[in-house]
């Protein structure tokens, strides 16, 4: 009998064991292949990934916030301030801190009793701005609305307020135009010039003009936060804040509130300038709006009321408005007349009161007429007459190139926005705007501003200055010394004497247009014109406006300036008695800085003050 060793005990038992031995061995080495894999892992997690946890890390526990910069203050030539900047707070949405935006802002909206509908539509117009930035939702709260979001931080875990500089205008309606309005960046702005959503820039006038200046450059700071998101220091700075330059102007603060009070609510602008140098004393539009509505939350029901006023409160007419200058055109007129050498300072044109031009008879303001008149008769009592024979002996294109010698017809470089270039017509302008050619019975109306013919209060202002300063056409400007260098008209003195003779008599003279501008103790020179004024489908008249321009003291100029009168009427009931009241202001800030140079001179000479 045969015996199968396969089946004996002792051989059965071998195999069990050896099967045991090579599972042992499989085990053992998975998980020694395990380890090596967890080690693997753990090494390239560690070493070629770890600068990028430790960053991630790190943004857990640090957070970027921008550091909004002070917006630089605005001061007249005497430091007077006429732009700062007031405390005030502002809510913002950390959008870092919420999953949902939209009902963090509902949820505040329902804490305030607010709607909204405003705040959600910020919130829509920060969606392309990085998400660490902030989002301003309610600016310029009061202490008491940031008391209560502060108090119930814990229901409104992504809701912070922080102080918020506001913009603020000591003046208010006085310097309105020419400093101009600040408002929040829009979503283009933020997008494209790298500011913050809610930061204040300039919208119009020299806010506008100097925004980059002024607005300064925003900075990134790093704060520590908690695990649930609040701040618990300030750690670096990543990008140093850049704040807002404050700006010196030329502007006279004292003047800006005399012209203010001196228009009573009517419609007009003013500019006062140095004759010398353009620099600008005032720059005043009326009616005017108060700039500080701007600052805070203006209401839809605010801006449709400013927007829709038929007085037109926002636009700048010192600059951006163009009308007739009537009859202070003729200042123009004579010294294009003595220039060309069509009429001579001695010469007299005879005036009955009207006279015929290429089969149209024209009259003069005095119908009785003037008599005999030269140009600084002319001048003063403002003759039509003598006005149309001089404009008939120069025709248009010399009275064009002499109007534009005096910066009329094209802008003056002030800097402000929307400036007029106004319109000086020729025959080339007719002909390209009209398809027609100028007739000389048109060059009658142009002699005495009427006609196709507009200007700026500001233009007019820097012709008195070039009559005032001996010839020389200023460029107007709002920041000390930087006015280019006057370029010379081309009249030589005598003519320009004859022609400050003639608007000294306008004042000073029984004669005179405009004897209410009449200044104690200094002689003032000047122009009136009363600009006519058509508006088809309106039956009622709405009056003529009124225009003045000049200078003062006429045997030392300081100040030059125009002043228009919207349906004033006549320039020396309406116009002339603001120039005076401006003029006298002033003559007593003139008088008071020069006082102590005068109590030192007669110490000097051994005089009793």
């Amino acid at each position: 009998m045969r015996i199968d060793y396969k089946q004996l005990r002792p051989y059965r038992e071998y195999q069990e064991a050896r099967q045991l031995s090579l599972r042992l061995l499989v085990l053992q080495t998975l998980v020694a292949a395990g380890f090596v894999l967890f080690a693997g892992i753990f090494w390239y997690l560690q070493v070629v990934e770890g600068a990028e946890y430790r960053a991630l890390a790190e943004e857990n526990r640090l957070r970027r916030l921008p550091a909004r910069p002070v917006r630089g203050a605005l001061r007249d030539a005497d430091g007077e301030v006429l732009a700062t900047n007031r405390p005030s707070f502002a809510v913002y949405l950390d959008r870092e801190r919420t999953d949902d935006p939209r009902r963090e802002v509902e949820r505040l909206a329902r804490f305030l009793g607010e709607p909204p509908d405003e705040m959600l539509a910020r919130v829509d117009a920060a969606r392309s701005s990085p998400r660490f930035v902030p989002v301003l939702v309610l600016p310029d709260v009061g202490l008491e609305v940031a008391a209560r979001i502060a108090a119930h931080r814990p229901e409104l875990p992504a809701i912070d307020v922080e102080t918020d500089p506001k913009r603020y205008y000591p003046l208010g309606p006085a310097a309105a135009h020419v400093l101009g309005y600040v408002s929040e960046s829009t979503g283009r702005q933020v997008r494209e010039e790298g500011l913050l959503p809610g930061q204040r820039v300039g919208q119009t006038g020299i806010e506008l003009a100097f925004d980059r200046e002024l607005r300064g450059e925003p900075g990134i700071v790093l704060e520590e936060v908690n695990a649930r998101g609040r701040p618990l220091r300030r750690l670096d700075t990543m990008k140093p804040v850049v704040h807002g330059d404050g700006l010196t102007l030329t502007l006279d603060a004292d003047l800006q509130r005399e012209i203010h009070a001196a228009y009573e609510g009517r419609a007009g602008a003013a500019v006062f300038l140095n004759p010398h140098t353009g620099a600008v004393l005032a720059l005043y539009s009326g009616p005017s709006f108060d700039p500080n509505l701007f600052s805070g939350r203006l209401s839809p029901e605010q801006w449709t009321a400013l927007v829709e006023d038929p007085r037109r409160p926002l636009q700048n007419r010192a600059v951006a408005s163009a009308y007739s200058p009537g009859s202070t055109f003729k200042v123009v007129m004579a010294a294009a007349g003595l220039g060309e050498h069509v009429i001579e300072p001695g010469e007299r044109v005879f005036c009955a009161g009207s006279r015929v031009f290429y089969g149209q008879r024209r009259f003069c303001h005095f119908r009785g007429g003037h008599g005999w008149v030269d140009v600084e008769t002319a001048i003063t009592r403002s003759c039509n007459v003598f006005f149309y024979e001089v404009g008939d002996r120069l025709g248009i294109e010399r009275i064009a190139d002499w109007a534009r010698r005096f910066g009329l017809g094209m802008k003056s470089g002030i800097g402000l926005p929307a400036e007029a270039s106004g319109l000086v017509p020729s025959d080339e302008w007719k002909r390209r705007t009209r398809g027609e050619p100028w007739y000389p019975g048109e060059t009658i109306s142009v002699a005495i501003g009427q006609g196709p013919l507009l200007v700026t209060p500001l233009q007019m202002a820097v012709l008195a200055a070039a009559i005032a300063n001996g010839g020389q056409r200023v460029h107007p400007h709002l920041l000390p010394g930087a006015g280019a260098p006057g370029e010379p008209v081309g009249l030589d003195q005598a003519a320009l004497e004859h022609i400050r003779r003639g608007m000294r008599d306008v004042v000073e003279s029984d004669r005179g247009t405009a004897r209410r501008a009449r200044v104690r103790g200094i002689e003032v020179a000047g122009k009136t014109g009363t600009a006519q004024v058509v508006r088809l489908g309106e039956k009622n008249d709405p009056g003529d406006h009124a225009w003045f321009i000049g200078f003062a003291p006429v045997a030392d100029p300081g100040i030059a300036f125009a002043v228009l009168v919207e349906h004033g009427g006549h320039g020396g009931s309406a116009a002339a008695p603001i120039a005076a009241r401006v003029v006298t202001r002033w003559l007593e800030e003139r008088d008071r800085e020069r006082a102590p140079e005068t109590l030192v001179a007669q110490a000097r000479d051994g005089e009793a003050p």
